[in-house]
Parts: C-alpha cells; structure tokens; sequence
C-alpha cells in the first residue's frame, strides 16, 4: 500500500516532538536532567507515531462495507471497490427487505467497470463483445 513520506513523517515525529517537550519540562520541574526527558519523551513517541502510523495503514486497507438500503425500490448504486486500476460497481434494485434481519433481495440492472487503462478497457470490450 503506498504511502507518502509527508504521512509517515506526520504520524512518527509529531507525537515525538510534542512528548519530547512534554518530558523535558517535566524532567526540569523534578529536578533532574533535561536530556534525559527528552530521550524518554522521544522514545514513547516514537512508539505512539508508529502504533498511529500503522493503525492508519490498516484503516485504508480495508473496504468500506456496503451500506444496507432503508426503503425498497429505486435503482441505487450499491459499491464501488477500487481493484489492480478497476473500479467494478452495481446498480441494483432493491426487491425485499427483511424486517428482522438484515437480508436483503436485490436485482442487479447494471455492472459498471471504470478502467485507469483505456488500452485494458479496449481488451475486455473486445474480448466479451460489449461496447467500450
């Protein structure tokens, strides 16, 4: 997953930064070292920005879920996956919703694929006979 340096630098040396700080006033208050708040503060923020950094990674890992329709009938666009530069949707129509449950009954009226590649978009057109 690609990531910029700029958010990496964002989520490791702010929480440092701001404890290194932290532990150098508190180390002047107690009486001792300042250098040696600033190594503690450092230290625990380097391990807040990581624990940030890669709580952020997972959160763009995973996909949205699916919103639930409230109201039968109506053609919505239920999904949209981003996948290898193709992003595959529906358009159904929403048959039944279980009162008790969350099940729902659809009928797919429409599959949208949107290519980053036009050359890849000609290839499948070409390939199951459907206009590009």
């Amino acid at each position: 997953m690609p990531f910029s340096r700029l958010t990496f630098a964002k989520y490791l040396f702010s929480p440092s930064g701001a404890l290194a700080i932290l532990g150098a006033i508190i180390a002047v208050a107690a009486g001792s070292d300042p250098l040696l708040g600033i190594a503690l503060g450092l230290a625990a923020g380097g391990i807040v920005g990581l624990t940030l950094f890669f709580r952020h990674l997972q959160r763009k890992a995973t996909p949205p879920k699916p919103t639930v329709p409230r109201v039968e009938g109506g053609t919505k666009i239920v999904h949209y996956s981003p996948a290898m530069g193709l992003d595959l949707g529906a358009k159904v129509d929403v048959v039944h919703i279980s009162r008790f449950s969350q099940d729902v009954s659809i009928q797919i009226k429409e599959l949208v694929l949107n290519f980053d590649n036009l050359e890849y978009a000609r290839l499948f057109a070409a390939e199951n006979g459907v206009k590009a």
